[in-house]
């Protein structure tokens, strides 16, 4: 492979690019803004002479310098023609101050009920702070690896979110059963080295 090939290959990312509706979503690999737009605009059958802005939350993105900050995955919304970016949700959305409190709702739910709003309060945690899937249990993240976009359509109204968050939590979960296997690995080489030396 030629260095030119290898330098290439290296600056290409892959990039999430969904439309002003958030309907739609693309993956698109690209090394620069204007390779980006480019395939955007052929993936979306846009005019040639439609203007086209990529933006990251309601920033827009016009400088090359700026573009190759991001990382790969980076979600990022197409607006062309008078499209504009718009939030999701209302600033007062139904997660705001909901928790769960262990010991009066379990005397007052049966558990159905119980489990619903435990995984609500999650699933509100998380869209406050993503950061927290780190302090989550096994058994909250297997909770929520298993839930139906359907039952929380309340919590969720973005689907590309709860894509993201099924995928995180899979790869979090992945990861703690390979660091759970290490240990048990390493426990087990431990006795026999203790038998060994003994």
């Amino acid at each position: 492979m030629s260095d030119k090939r290898k330098q290439a290959s290296k600056s290409n990312k892959i990039y999430k690019i969904i439309d002003h509706t958030r309907r739609y979503r693309k993956s698109i690999t690209a090394s620069s803004l204007g390779e980006l737009i480019k395939i955007a605009r052929m993936l979306y059958n846009i005019p040639t002479k439609t203007n086209i802005t990529i933006v990251l939350e309601q920033d827009e993105i016009d400088d090359e310098e700026y573009f190759a900050t991001f990382k790969t995955n980076t979600n990022l919304m197409i607006l062309y023609g008078n499209q504009k970016w718009i939030v999701t949700e209302t600033k007062t959305s139904k997660c705001d101050f909901f928790t769960v409190d262990d010991t009066d709702s379990k005397k007052s739910l049966n558990d159905a009920q119980y489990q619903y709003l435990k995984i609500k309060s999650l699933i509100c945690s998380l869209k406050a702070e993503p950061s927290r899937i780190s302090l989550l249990t096994g058994a909250d993240v297997e909770k929520l690896s298993d839930i139906n976009l359907d039952n929380f359509v309340d919590v969720i109204s973005n689907g590309i979110f709860f894509e993201q968050l099924k995928e995180s939590l899979s790869k979090f979960l992945a990861e703690k059963r390979q660091v759970h296997e290490s240990i048990d690995l390493l426990q087990v080489l431990t006795s026999n080295t203790n038998v060994q030396l003994m």
